[in-house]
């Protein structure tokens, strides 16, 4: 305004030495305004138009030294790892070589030969009858426990003897045949494991235990004269393949009352051969 260049004239003196700052602020503005407005006119120089030319706090305030940037933060590096040794790609292990299927048994041409084939997979042994009581239900049935060498202890089996052995003491005690690798079976509500083997005559009006040889024991298993031993099969081979069907009929003593398979493949132990000697030529179940 025209007031404040009145006021710049008259006071330019005091305030060109003056060190306050706003004083300092005000005189450049005003000046710079006149020369705006009258760029011609011969307007008196007091102080330098930049903040650099005035005293005291104000120059220290405006002159200050541009702040020097921050340096650049140096970021350290983590340290790599050593890469990784790649692992060594196991080579697959050529599959070993499966031994070939035993060669299957031809088919039997007849019912003897099927025989001979299923007689071997029969497990036969000798027992003892350790005790023998008559089957509370079953008139014709006797319950056994029989010892055939077994860990677990001796066997419960029920055989149809009464009608021929009018007393349980004459057959306790005694040793015996046992088809071994039958599946257990309820009779009359007493579980049966296993088979007691017999002679008879053919109508089956007389029947005798097979006798079992002196010096046999308890666990010994039937060999069938010169048939191949094999390992035995299990109770539920025997029972899908129809083993003992195949073989039962063919079980039989010769003119000597040795059991055999066929006539001719005896009931064999290391202690003997397997005999009925009151039974020649009959049939054994």
């Amino acid at each position: 305004t025209l007031a404040d260049v009145a006021c710049y004239v008259a006071c330019k003196q005091a305030v060109a030495g003056a060190s306050c700052r706003n004083a300092a602020r005000w005189l450049r503005q005003v000046q710079a305004e006149c020369r705006r407005l009258a760029p011609k006119a011969a307007w008196p120089e007091l102080v330098a138009a930049g903040p650099q030319n005035v005293a005291g706090p104000l120059a220290a305030s405006n002159t200050a030294a541009p702040k020097a940037k921050p340096p650049p933060k140096v970021v350290q590096e983590k340290p790599k790892a050593p890469p990784a040794e790649k692992k060594k790609e196991k080579k697959p292990k050529a599959p070993k070589p499966k031994a070939p299927p035993a060669p299957a048994a031809p088919e039997p041409s007849s019912p003897e030969e099927a025989c001979e084939q299923a007689a071997p997979l029969l497990d036969i042994r000798v027992g003892t009858v350790t005790k023998c009581w008559e089957h509370p239900e079953a008139e014709k049935l006797y319950c056994e426990e029989i010892d055939i060498g077994e860990k677990d202890g001796p066997r419960t089996i029920a055989s149809g003897l009464r009608p021929f052995y009018a007393s349980a003491d004459l057959i306790q005690g005694r040793q015996v045949l046992v088809f071994a690798n039958l599946k257990a079976r309820n009779m009359q509500g007493f579980r049966s494991n296993g088979m007691v083997l017999c002679a008879s005559t053919p109508d089956h009006s007389k029947v005798e235990l097979l006798a079992v040889p002196a010096g046999a024991k308890n666990g010994d298993r039937v060999r069938f004269g010169d048939l191949k031993v094999v390992d035995a099969a299990k109770p539920a081979q025997v029972q899908k393949k129809k083993l003992l069907e195949k073989v039962i009929g063919y079980l039989k003593t010769d003119g000597k009352g040795t059991a055999t398979v066929l006539g001719k493949h005896a009931f064999t132990l290391d202690a003997g051969v397997i005999s009925a000697p009151n039974f020649p030529d009959s049939v054994i179940g």
